[in-house]
C-alpha cells in the first residue's frame, strides 16, 4: 500500500477495499464457523500498523486490483498487450530481442529492449529456459478453492472476521466471505484424520462433494450454497536460486512460491516490481550506472526468502501441525516481514 501511494492509487484501492471486504477484521480459527473458536493470530488487521506507517493494510482480490493497475500504467505510457504469448527471446550483450503472437490473430512482433522482466507466474517458462532452478519445501498440497454464494452472514454471529481458518477431523483450511457475506470462498488444503491427513483435495472433486465440505465448514446445513466455480492449485513453499540472468530479471511468482498464510505472496511481488522499476528507470535515463542493477538479487531473494519460509511457518502452525515444528521458523511478526 505504501508502493502504491507513491504511484496515486492507494485510496483508489482502499475504496475498492472498502467496497469489497469489511476493514480492519481479525485473523482466526475455528473448529466450525458455526462452533467453537480456537485461537486469534490477529484481533484486528490493523493493530499497530498506524504507528509506523502512513497506510493501512486492506484485503483487495486480484480481479479489483488489477484493473485499477492497468488505467494507471496507461496513464504513465504503459503499453499493454493482452492475449499475448510470449513465442522465444534471445540475449545478447547489449539488450534482449523477443518474439510475441497475438492468440486472436496469430500476428507475430518482434521487440527490442534493454532489459526484459519475466514476471510469468509460479511455473515460468523464461526461468526454466535460463536453467534457474527452484529450491525449498517443494509442493505439500493438491488444494482446491472453492467459491460459492449463501448467506453466511446468521453464522458470523457479528464478528468482524478477515480470514477465518477452519481446523477440525474432516478438513483444514481458511474461509474469506465478501459484503454483504452472501459469497465467499473455501480454501481446503487438507482431509481427513489430521494426524494422517489426505493432501491431494482438488483430484475427482465434485460438486456434491464440494457442497458438503461447504457445510462441515460451515458447521451448518441451514444455510443454502450455490456453487459458482472450483479452482485447484497447488500449495508449494520454493525459492529461486536466481533472480536475473544478465539483462533478464524474473520477478514475483516466478522467483518464489509460497502458500496464501499470511498473505505475503502479493506483497512480496509488488515489492520486487518496485526494486526493479526505480532502478531500471535511472539506469535507463543515464542517472545512474548499470552497476546499480546487481543491488536487485541481494536486495529482494533474502527478502522472498523470509516471506517464503514465514508463509510455510503459518502454513504448518495454522493448518497442518502434522507436518511438525521442527526445521521451520518460528513465526515472526507479520510486519517484519511486509517491511523487510
Amino acid at each position: 500500500m505504501e508502493i502504491f501511494r507513491t504511484v496515486g492509487v492507494e485510496q483508489i484501492v482502499r475504496r475498492k477495499s472498502e467496497q469489497q471486504f469489511v476493514q480492519d477484521g481479525a485473523i482466526m480459527a475455528v473448529d466450525t464457523l458455526a462452533g467453537r473458536e480456537l485461537a486469534y493470530f490477529i484481533a484486528n488487521l490493523n493493530e499497530g500498523i498506524r504507528d509506523v506507517s502512513p497506510s493501512e493494510r486492506v484485503f483487495i482480490s486480484q480481479s479489483l486490483l488489477e484493473p485499477v493497475l492497468r488505467t494507471r500504467a496507461e496513464e504513465l505510457g504503459a503499453e499493454l498487450r493482452f492475449g499475448t504469448d510470449l513465442i522465444s527471446f534471445e540475449e545478447d550483450p547489449a539488450g534482449v530481442t523477443a518474439v510475441v503472437r497475438n492468440r486472436d490473430s496469430g500476428r507475430t512482433d518482434t521487440v527490442r529492449a534493454s532489459y526484459m522482466v519475466a514476471a510469468d507466474g509460479a511455473h515460468s517458462r523464461v526461468r526454466d529456459q535460463l536453467g534457474i532452478q527452484m529450491h525449498g519445501r517443494g509442493a505439500f498440497s493438491n488444494s482446491v478453492t472453492i467459491y460459492f454464494r449463501g448467506n453466511v452472514a446468521p453464522l458470523l454471529r457479528g464478528r468482524n472476521l478477515s480470514v477465518i481458518y477452519v481446523n477440525n477431523a474432516a478438513l483444514r483450511g481458511f474461509f474469506r466471505f465478501e459484503k454483504p457475506f452472501d459469497s465467499g470462498f473455501l480454501a481446503i488444503n487438507a482431509l481427513g484424520d489430521p494426524n494422517n491427513p489426505m493432501t491431494d483435495v482438488s483430484t475427482g472433486l465434485t460438486e456434491e462433494r464440494c457442497l458438503e465440505l461447504i457445510r462441515v465448514a460451515l458447521g451448518s446445513d441451514a444455510v443454502p450454497i450455490t456453487i459458482e466455480n472450483v479452482m485447484p492449485w497447488k500449495a508449494a513453499a520454493d525459492l529461486a536460486d536466481r533472480f536475473r540472468h544478465g539483462r533478464v530479471f524474473i520477478a514475483g511468482d516466478a522467483a518464489h512460491v509460497m502458500p496464501p498464510n499470511g498473505g505475503f505472496g502479493g506483497n512480496t511481488g509488488v515489492q520486487d516490481a518496485h526494486n526493479l522499476a526505480w532502478k531500471l528507470a535511472m539506469v535507463l535515463e543515464g542517472t545512474a550506472g548499470a552497476a546499480l542493477l546487481d543491488s536487485y538479487e541481494p536486495e529482494r531473494r533474502p527478502a522472498g526468502e523470509l516471506a517464503v519460509e514465514q508463509a510455510y511457518s503459518r502454513y504448518v502452525t495454522r493448518t497442518a501441525p502434522c507436518s511438525g515444528a521442527d526445521g521451520i521458523q518460528p513465526v515472526a511478526n507479520a510486519l517484519d516481514i511486509e517491511l523487510g
